[in-house]
């Protein structure tokens, strides 16, 4: 027998609402109780889109987080300090072996086919302003102090006067303008991952995506292969702002330089799920 027209009309609102209802449970059993971790948040960290305000269409706001990962011990570029997509340090093959990924074995050489695993959802450790935004800063100023000692040994020279200007505009982009947030672990159990990391203030345990992949190391033709893991994504990382706190986010349009940018501060929760949202949040003076 045939279902008429309003049946299915009405099988397919009954599973709308069903939809629904089990999305909204979900939400409130992640903001029940007392929040898991809550992180005092800026521009830097949640970036508001651009020109939002002259969208006249789309009254709605949502924030990107942004994240990076723990930089290397000896200078880079300001590409490398400000990426999130490269390799995690901290994700070797033991690493990931540990986080329950299978790799076989690697190719004597760049010829041979290799079949990559997939990425797997994990749960991940955002650190803010701890010991890795401080060792990123300490790089920097290392790289600054180098590329100035090398002006003054040679000020003559046109190339280590552009050095020492992109030095300084990297230390200037890594303390005021680029995010605090490092992604510094990962694991399989939640609980012990906040065991280690017990600073609410400090470390949200949150979902994330890694994926294995082969790094060819060494100079041309020494080149070894060695398993790497690389951070996809953070699961949520756009934050629906509610309407109510909307008028903190400010008129000015999100490009603007960071002299005339839009400040604000914002107290971001995470619950039972690892999952965001916003608590409060305000305006703040702009940076002289």
């Amino acid at each position: 027998m045939k279902l008429r027209v309003p049946g299915l009309f009405l099988a397919g609102s009954a599973l709308v609402l069903l939809v629904n209802a089990v999305v909204l449970a979900g939400v409130a059993w992640n903001r029940s109780g007392t929040p898991e971790a809550v992180l005092q948040l800026g521009e830097r960290e949640l970036e508001r889109p651009m020109y939002w305000q002259d969208d006249r269409e789309d009254s709605g706001l949502a924030l990107t987080l942004r994240w990076r990962l723990p930089v290397a011990d000896s200078p880079v570029d300001g590409y490398l300090m400000h990426a999130a997509y490269g390799p995690a340090g901290w994700l070797d093959a033991a690493r990931l072996e540990a986080l329950g990924f299978k790799l076989p074995p690697l190719p004597e050489d760049g010829t041979a086919r290799l079949r990559h695993p997939l990425a797997r959802e994990l749960w991940l450790v955002l650190e803010l302003d701890g010991p890795a935004y401080a060792h990123s800063l300490q790089v920097a100023r290392d790289s600054l102090a180098a590329a100035e000692s090398a002006l003054q040994a040679n000020p003559a020279d046109p190339g280590s006067e552009l050095r020492a200007e992109n030095a300084r505009e990297l230390f200037q982009r890594a303390s005021e303008e680029w995010s605090r947030l490092f992604v510094v672990d990962a694991g399989r159990d939640p609980g012990a991952l906040r065991a280690r990391y017990a600073d609410r203030e400090r470390h949200a345990i949150v979902r994330g995506r890694v994926r294995p992949f082969v790094q060819w190391n060494g100079p041309a033709g020494l080149q070894r292969p060695e398993w790497r893991g690389q951070v996809e994504a953070i699961s949520v990382a756009r934050i629906n702002v509610p309407l109510p706190l909307r008028q903190a986010f400010g008129t000015l349009p999100g490009d603007a330089s960071p002299e005339q940018r839009a400040r604000y501060e914002v107290m971001l929760a995470y619950g039972r799920r690892g999952e965001p949202w916003i608590l409060a949040a305000k305006p703040m003076a702009a940076a002289p």
